[in-house]
């Protein structure tokens, strides 16, 4: 089966790694991180947009599901 493949900009959660963290610095860089993402479409609903970067058969490598109203930009790769 042929699927399509998507290039698809969107942004994510941020999460500091410190076990204590500066609040000034905390509160002058709180941007969304925006991801960059290139995959399979496996499945899309109203919610959710489902990418595998692989597939070999039944078997699918690094799956993403991407909430629709997390997407900034889509663009279909040939």
């Amino acid at each position: 089966m042929k699927r399509t493949k998507l290039e698809v900009t969107w942004q994510d959660a941020a999460a500091l790694n410190g076990p204590w963290d500066d609040l000034d610095a905390v509160l002058k860089d709180r941007a969304p991180v925006l991801v960059h993402s290139v995959g399979y479409v496996l499945a899309s609903d109203r919610r959710v947009l489902v990418l595998a970067r692989s597939i070999h058969g039944t078997r699918v490598g690094g799956v993403s599901i991407i909430p629709k109203r997390a997407i900034v930009k889509r663009r279909r790769l040939r």
